[in-house]
């Protein structure tokens, strides 16, 4: 797919409908024309939406959970279990086709409910429920990007699916004023996108209910290519004026390749381009890509990780852990660098270390900041005070070692980096899905003690 196309949205708006022209002017497809089409939209909507999120099962793998043989070895239960249950959704909607539809609450919590699964219990209340925290995210260049304030949720869900309603109502009707469609699917996506209602899950979500909209109008579903999601995300993230206006050019594209793949299918060709094994051969190959890419610790590596991986863990495992301050007397949060210095004042001392960092980088100057070794984030919890005479207390760790091509995240104080939590080269940045992976990990293992200590007293 060609990202910068010259075509403004308008034209571009024009050359699907065209195509749509084109497309049904075929009428009614073959049984044999439709399940080709319907297969490839499933395998690719299924694949890389979910994979966009941090399911880690391969084209291959997401094709055999897709046959019913899953012949997957060495995943995740989550990742499989979620692929089915996207799969589900998306192949009833597949079969629903064209045709009126309204957009509701329930059905989108419903939504949530099958394609998102949770394996502790924290998470699986949060399943199909409006979010109970804020959240946001965290672009290339380590700037946060946040989503609406969840006090807000419910008024804005309620304020967007009544226009969009009301929009696919005028289409459906044929009235005079209606909107474009494709203005309906997007904007709606766009708007989903900020309001991000659920804890989890909300881009997987916000592709469904696009394509239902976009499905009943007589349009294919898109979706986002491996290789196109960096652009996808930076158009995502975008603060400027003109951010709508590429973000709708961009995802209109996507759906003008949707159309001319039915049409090479309509046309006796195959709806892959290329061979799936060669698409996951070159996928496998990537993995490579980046070994190579091997960066001594220098004050530019140490630092970049932070802004980029580190800060974002360290907020976010703040934000976690924040449910269980109503629970004891008090919380203190220390910054310790190289087991020397230590304060109490959040991340604010890390985020001055690292800014006077990248300072001294700017300025050329020839302090000798690197000497760092280690970072250390504790958050204390004090003086358990629901449970009697228990006061009991908690800490929630997470320990970084510079070494010198890599780093490596831990939480325990142990210098045996041969058990850690992530170890990556200082040409690797987290993924949003380690991110949050190593946060719901170190929040669990804290929930787990806290219920280990209050359930050992009352045994007692």
């Amino acid at each position: 797919m060609q990202y910068l196309n010259k075509m403004g949205y308008t034209d571009i708006k024009y050359n699907i409908d065209i195509l749509k022209l084109e497309i049904d002017a075929h009428g009614q497809l073959g049984k044999s024309q439709q399940e080709k089409i319907n297969n490839k939209l499933r395998l690719e909507w299924n694949y890389n939406s979910n994979s966009m999120e941090g399911n880690t099962l391969t084209l291959r793998e997401t094709s055999s959970v897709m046959a019913g043989s899953i012949n997957v070895q060495q995943k995740p239960y989550k990742d499989v279990a979620e692929i089915r249950g996207h799969d589900a959704v998306v192949s009833e909607i597949l079969s629903l086709g064209r045709g009126p539809i309204e957009l509701t609450e329930q059905r989108i919590k419903q939504i949530h409910k099958r394609i998102v699964h949770e394996e502790d219990e924290f998470g699986r209340k949060q399943v199909g429920q409006w979010k109970i925290s804020n959240n946001y995210f965290i672009s290339q260049n380590g700037e946060q990007y946040d989503f609406t304030d969840w006090q807000l949720v419910p008024k804005k869900m309620h304020d967007l699916l009544t226009r969009t309603n009301i929009a696919l109502n005028a289409i459906h009707t044929n009235e005079d004023d209606a909107p474009h469609p494709l203005d309906v699917a997007l904007d709606f996506y766009i708007d989903f996108w900020d309001i991000h209602p659920f804890h989890d899950g909300n881009g997987r979500v916000a592709r469904i209910l696009a394509n239902i909209i976009l499905i009943s109008l007589g349009y294919p579903p898109f979706w986002v290519n491996a290789r196109e999601r960096d652009v996808y995300y930076s158009y995502l993230t975008n603060t400027a004026k003109s951010r709508e206006r590429l973000l709708k050019e961009y995802m209109a594209n996507l759906i003008l390749r949707s159309q001319k793949m039915v049409l090479r299918v309509i046309n006796g060709r195959p709806a892959e381009s290329t061979d799936m094994l060669d698409k996951e051969i070159a996928q496998w190959k990537k993995q490579f890509e980046k070994k190579a890419n091997y960066i001594a610790k220098s004050r530019t590596a140490v630092a970049d990780v932070y802004h980029r991986s580190l800060k974002p863990l360290f907020t976010g495992l703040l934000e976690k852990v924040s449910q269980f301050d109503d629970l004891f007397v008090r919380k203190i949060v220390y910054n310790t660098l190289d087991a020397k210095e230590s304060w109490s004042e959040g991340i604010k001392k890390f985020d001055d270390f690292f800014y006077e960092l990248s300072k001294s980088i700017k300025e050329a100057s020839p302090i000798n900041m690197i000497s760092l070794h280690t970072l250390e984030l504790c958050v204390f919890f004090e003086g358990f005070k629901n449970n009697g005479m228990n006061t009991f207390n908690k800490t929630a760790k997470l320990y970084v070692h510079f070494e010198e091509f890599n780093y490596v995240i831990q939480d325990d104080a142990t210098n045996n980096t041969d058990t850690y939590l992530s170890k990556k080269l200082y040409s690797e940045m987290l993924t949003r899905y380690e991110i949050k992976h190593i946060i719901k990990e170190n929040a669990g293992r804290l929930f787990n003690s806290i219920k280990g200590s209050v359930q050992s007293e009352e045994v007692g």
